[in-house]
């Protein structure tokens, strides 16, 4: 398996392998209307952007990754916990406070905005449903990716042994630099298994936010044959991608999103 950098339509985005058969795209900061420090294709509507410019933007993603033009995407609001919302055609679209978003509604579009945080989507392989996965340090540490997976089992009768994983574009190690406060609160959940991917330089710890959450769905009953992990950083590559590790509040938002097809997986 291997993530694909698209150009369509003049939106820049990342495809999966493992998300074969559904609708899905990992959003960079290219193909945009946004100007300024929101240059060019923000999508969050929250960080003062003209809400005309976020609305087109959105349109020009949708449109890219292959969702219905006028399709509602659910994003939540993300408050960095392990809350699971499901949505279906009757779901008020004003957001709710969670992390992960599921469906099982073909043609009803779910994601996560991020800015160096993880995302992570998943698909069922028998197209039962989806999932959108927001994974900061404090949601990686309490296994928000876990509760996704629970949750579509509960809730769709999806298997683990079933489920595909793309953890998506988000920062790499060399650029989180943290106190031992993120590596303690990964071990006291994870234990010594999580150890290798906590190493400390220094006086520092440069946790591999990417390589914990596949550990989460290993974990949680996913093959590791079935995870695919972007092998790109969201800080090392400003051309492409807003960092919030280094721009802080003055950026934009990529969003990552996944849908069913209307006409089943093939």
């Amino acid at each position: 398996m291997a993530f694909q950098e698209i150009t369509r339509s003049g939106v820049t985005f990342y495809a999966s392998d493992a998300l074969s058969g559904v609708v899905h795209g990992f959003a960079t900061r290219l193909g945009g209307v946004s100007r300024g420090k929101f240059d060019s294709l923000n999508l969050s509507d929250t960080r003062g952007d003209d809400p005309d410019c976020v609305r087109e933007n959105l349109r020009r993603f949708r449109v890219a990754v292959g969702v219905p033009e006028q399709a509602h995407i659910y994003l939540p609001l993300q408050i960095h916990g392990t809350v699971v919302w499901r949505v279906d055609r009757d779901t008020d679209p004003a957001p709710v406070q969670a992390d992960a978003v599921i469906t099982d509604v073909p043609g009803l579009p779910i994601g996560v905005r991020h800015a160096d945080c993880v995302p992570i989507l998943i698909r069922d392989a028998g197209g039962r449903a989806v999932a959108a996965v927001h994974a900061g340090w404090r949601g990686t540490a309490a296994g928000v990716v876990s509760a996704a997976v629970a949750a579509l089992g509960e809730q769709y009768g999806c298997v683990p042994p079933q489920l595909y994983a793309a953890v998506g574009p988000c920062i790499c190690p060399d650029c989180f630099e943290t106190d031992a406060d993120v590596p303690e609160a990964i071990l006291a959940n994870l234990g010594p298994e999580a150890a290798p991917y906590l190493p400390k330089r220094g006086r520092k710890y440069h946790p591999d936010l990417r390589a914990v959450n596949a550990l989460w769905l290993r974990r949680a009953g996913v093959p590791a044959d079935h995870i695919d992990i972007a092998a790109v950083c969201t800080c090392c590559r400003p051309d492409q991608f807003w960092s919030h590790r280094r721009l802080g509040e003055e950026r934009g938002c990529q969003a990552s999103v996944i849908m069913l097809p209307e006409e089943g997986i093939k």
